[in-house]
């Protein structure tokens, strides 16, 4: 038996540490998406790409830096609502260097995970803040 068509969207997203603090991003005013809104970086999985990959492309993409690490999964939700979505965030280290903003960001900022809590992530960043809670457990605890 043949399964249905399945349509899924990945979004993975990446904190980005170096030297104790973690890479977020400012959205646009002009935004489609949460206008103004701290964010991390991160976007879509493309079509028979890996997650490691994605996660790469995209940070690169979005800050004009790379990857000095392998990144790890450190936390992960899913959900529907305009189709079923994963949201996948992982954690690795930046590469020295200065940020490049893509179009899409007007600012960026390194934080400690503890600075990062009081950032404004906009309407629908919840799971932007989640992300950010769950690096700061360890600095909390």
């Amino acid at each position: 038996m043949a399964l249905p068509p399945f349509s899924c969207r990945v979004v993975c997203s990446v904190l980005a540490e170096r030297g104790g603090k973690i890479l977020l991003l400012r959205r646009g005013p002009g935004s489609v998406i949460r206008p103004g809104g701290w964010d991390l970086p991160g976007g879509i999985l493309e079509q028979d790409e890996d997650l490691s990959e994605c996660v790469k492309r995209e940070f690169c993409e979005e800050t004009g830096l790379t990857l000095a690490s392998a990144p790890r999964i450190i936390f992960a939700e899913s959900g529907c609502g305009e189709g079923f979505w994963i949201r996948l965030v992982f954690i690795a280290d930046s590469s020295e260097g200065e940020v490049r903003l893509s179009p899409e960001h007007c600012d960026h900022a390194w934080a400690t995970p503890k600075e990062a809590l009081a950032l404004d992530y906009g309407k629908g960043g919840e799971f932007q803040r989640r992300a950010v809670e769950e690096a700061a457990r360890p600095e909390m605890e």
